[in-house]
């Protein structure tokens, strides 16, 4: 499972919560509970930013930040591989 996180650490205000580079993304194991964080930039937190598609063993989400231009991340979930 993908999940997108809010690291609270860096969303103080509100301000900071809704246009800062607030989240990252991990993925869960649920056979063994364990928890792996991606090499991907922190995104701004957006409430009505994209959800996160999964097709055919791929994941696909949206990685947003202040400085750099907007990406398409894609997770294979089989080989445990990210790519930009």
């Amino acid at each position: 499972m993908l999940v997108r996180r809010i690291r609270m650490d860096l969303a103080l205000t509100w301000q900071s919560y809704g246009f800062g580079n607030v989240q990252e993304f991990h993925v869960v194991d649920i056979a063994t509970g364990s928890l792996t964080k991606l090499d991907v930039p922190l995104v701004k937190s957006q409430p009505t930013a994209p959800n996160i598609l999964a097709d055919g063993g791929k994941v696909y989400f949206p990685v947003n930040t202040k400085k750099t231009m907007p990406a398409i991340f894609t997770f294979i979930v089989m080989m445990v591989r990210l790519a930009r």
